[in-house]
């Protein structure tokens, strides 16, 4: 399937889902999107068939927004069945209500549909009205400034060119000729195509037998034929030559050529095309974009009879320039498609590394509470229940919860997290929940986690550091899985599955009123309490094995020592699993040898297994004085002998210490 009938799948699978569930007004707007689809890509059945179901259901859009949408959608239908009355009536409503909701950007692009249904009709003083009118309102948004000039320039030549017909002095092929042009600028992005299309408009209109367009190259200068037809080599080379003399007389005086008649032209009189191929008459005028040449266009005829005129000449020019803005509008949507596939590649790479990085294994843990835990997850995983996951910090609960999303049927969905306490209360619930556009001046529309969430899984860790009103809100979410935007007055449904995560003790926030009782049993429908590393030490080795490999170089592993490992083994962990992780990334960093000893410990693990080995030697029956006074001084030197460093690895005040270390007569050594 590809991207065409994907987009096409999604409309129609949205479609069935708002029938189904009763939602009308969704279903219209979705009815919208579709007759959009079905006009862009000439489905002209589909196209009439949900023309007909817009015109029946506008009744039900309450959003004026969609409103102004849905009659110009109306409009574009009915200008493809070339019913311009009809479809101006509709471009009319449309223009009411963006007028009255100051939607500038639709105002502009409504303007620029009436402008060229006036033409259809050949009103072109009215499509001049409106055309201008669309210019202004695209210069109050920051719109692209080539497409802007390009707008300007093209009231410009209407202008001029309906002064000329109302004189008897114009063309109006070459008018229509002009219309069709910028159309072509506005529905075709691919450049060859559309140089295509412009150069079989100048041949046709002008009558030449020939033309080419020839672009100059950005880095080396040179001239490269880029489309042509019927051209042999010699013209090509003469083409090429001609061109050559045009970029070097545009940079200087900015002149096209015009030879009326080549055969009194000292200019051609040594041209191989012109003699062998009885060119006639030719002209070529420079491609330019705000003065930077960036091509020409070649034409030339070879009928005695149909000699160029100097009409003619503006004419081609005139062309030319609205082939310049179109290049530059095709060089920027192919940009634009460039970064756009760029952007899905490093999305996609960074899906599968989250994927590989929350793989069920990656969660280690041998030990009999850890083993439960995978139990009661692997049951759960795809089901449509809440989870409270609980435990100190650094335990891994918001790895355990990118495990359940990425391992459910969930998994191609988004997977968001919000940190509740790294956010400021005050604006935690315009980040849950979004901001309606124009609840204040320069303020957007924000679209809020929960709605980015849809159809995935919402990660909501350190709930219980959020504030009472926003737990009152987030409560109505868990209950009926809607919402409202800050400002708004429209009811969001969402499908999402909420995991929620603490390190608070919520029992007591209950009792001291700071966290919600009936969020509590609405989250806590399954809790899961993942604990403290010193409470699962046979998980250690597994651990430390596991961030070896992790940090370690591809195809060379290290070793750790007995005593590192014990060391390991028997240290508390205040930080748990992340302080283990970083410990050991840490080690392998420094560490220059194949084996990581208690020497590459942090000083703070070794400092403690110091002291672990003074008490454990004390128990001999070394006086209490000497022990006290052994500890202190190894103490002192693992932490070289910095006293702050040293009362924390003793869990002891600095007062304290320096107590003890006038009273033992304990002083640093003199170097």
């Amino acid at each position: 399937m590809n991207k065409k009938e994907a987009a096409l799948d999604y409309f129609i699978r949205a479609e069935d889902l708002c029938q189904i569930h009763h939602l009308e007004p969704e279903r219209v707007q979705v009815a919208i999107y579709i007759l959009k689809w079905a006009l862009q890509y000439h489905d002209f059945q589909r196209g009439e068939y949900y023309r007909s179901f817009l015109q029946n259901n506008l009744a039900v859009l309450s959003d004026p927004y969609l409103l102004g949408l849905a009659h110009r959608q109306l409009g574009d239908a009915l200008f493809k069945k070339e019913q311009p009355s009809h479809a101006l009536e509709n471009y009319q409503k449309a223009l009411e209500i963006f007028n009255r909701l100051s939607a500038v950007i639709e105002q502009a692009r409504t303007h620029k549909a009436i402008a060229l249904t006036h033409n259809l009709r050949e009103d072109f003083e009215q499509a001049q009205v409106h055309l201008k009118k669309a210019v202004q309102l695209f210069e109050r948004i920051p719109a692209r400034s080539e497409r802007l000039r390009f707008m300007q320039h093209l009231v410009d030549v209407q202008e001029h060119l309906i002064a000329n017909l109302q004189q008897g002095s114009g063309s109006d092929n070459q008018i229509i000729a002009l219309q069709q042009t910028s159309l072509i600028i506005h529905s075709i992005f691919s450049l060859e195509t559309m140089l295509h299309n412009i150069m079989n408009t100048v041949i046709n209109l002008l009558k030449a037998d020939r033309a080419a367009i020839i672009f100059v190259d950005k880095t080396s200068g040179g001239l490269e034929v880029k489309v042509n037809r019927g051209m042999e080599d010699a013209t090509i080379e003469d083409a090429l030559r001609i061109s050559q003399s045009i970029v070097e007389r545009v940079e200087q005086t900015g002149n096209s050529v015009l030879s009326r008649d080549t055969r009194g032209d000292d200019r051609f009189r040594n041209s191989k095309s012109v003699r062998n191929f009885r060119i006639f008459s030719l002209m070529c005028v420079p491609l330019k974009l705000e003065d930077h040449l960036i091509g020409t266009v070649y034409i030339d005829s070879r009928n005695p009879d149909r000699i160029f005129t100097y009409r003619d000449l503006e004419f081609l020019e005139n062309i030319a320039d609205l082939a310049a803005v179109a290049i530059s509008n095709s060089e920027y949507y192919e940009d634009l498609k460039n970064k756009k596939d760029t952007l899905e590649k490093d999305v996609k790479h960074l899906r599968e590394a989250m994927e590989k990085n929350f793989k069920f294994n990656n969660m280690i843990g041998s030990s009999k509470p850890m083993q439960e835990i995978f139990k009661v997850v692997s049951k759960v995983l795809d089901k449509n229940v809440d989870i409270l996951i609980r435990g100190e910090s650094g335990t891994g609960k918001e790895k355990l919860a990118g495990i359940i999303h990425f391992n459910s049927n969930r998994k191609d969905k988004p997977f968001v997290t919000v940190n509740c306490a790294a956010i400021p209360p005050t604006l935690l619930e315009s980040e849950l929940f979004g901001i309606e556009k124009r609840v204040a001046t320069g303020v957007d529309m924000h679209i809020g986690k929960f709605e980015q969430a849809d159809g995935g899984t919402i990660f909501l860790d350190e709930i219980g550091d959020m504030s009472m009103d926003t737990q009152a809100k987030i409560l109505r979410v868990v209950q009926e899985r809607e919402f409202q935007r800050i400002g708004g007055s429209k009811t969001i449904k969402v499908d999402v599955r909420i995991i929620a995560a603490t390190n608070k003790n919520l029992e007591e926030a209950m009792q001291n009123k700071t966290f919600r009782q009936d969020l509590y049993y609405r989250l806590n429908v399954l809790p899961i309490v993942i604990p403290p590393l010193r409470e699962r030490r046979e998980d250690i080795p597994l651990l430390v094995e596991f961030f070896m490999k992790k940090y370690g170089p591809s195809g060379f592993s290290k070793k750790i020592t007995n005593a590192a490992m014990k060391a390991l083994v028997e240290y508390d962990w205040p930080g748990n699993v992340r302080e283990l992780e970083n410990v050991i990334h840490r080690m392998m960093i420094f560490t220059e040898n194949g084996h990581l000893t208690g020497n590459d410990l942090p000083v703070e693990i070794r400092a403690k297994n110091k002291i672990q080995e003074i008490i454990d030697s004390g128990k001999g029956g070394m006086a209490l004085k000497d022990y006290e006074r052994t500890l202190l001084v190894e103490s002192l030197k693992l932490n070289e002998w910095n006293i702050s460093k040293t009362a924390k690895t003793l869990g002891v005040h600095r007062n304290t210490l320096h107590r003890k270390l006038k009273a033992y007569q304990i002083a640093k050594p003199k170097l």
